[in-house]
């Protein structure tokens, strides 16, 4: 029974040793973390020139690819 009586003082010791020193711990942090920076919006890559020609040049190659397939498809009835 000693010994049971010893464990669990140095249990209940235990315990509150971790609890105070957490709760220290606790006291010496901020209790929020500080505000987050506003974000910056990133630099386009390409002016709007720029975008209007590459569209232009995706949508031709787009057409030059799909035009040939969407004909033999309809020649097939597909």
């Amino acid at each position: 029974m000693a010994g049971l009586g010893t464990g669990s003082v140095g249990y209940v010791s235990t315990q509150r040793h971790i609890w105070r020193s957490t709760a220290g711990l606790a006291d010496s942090r901020p209790c929020a973390p500080p505000p987050a920076q506003p974000l910056q919006p990133p630099e386009q890559l390409f002016g709007p020139q720029a975008r209007l020609q590459l569209a232009k040049t995706w949508n031709q190659a787009v057409d030059s690819i799909l035009t040939p397939l969407i004909e033999v498809a309809s020649k097939r009835g597909l």
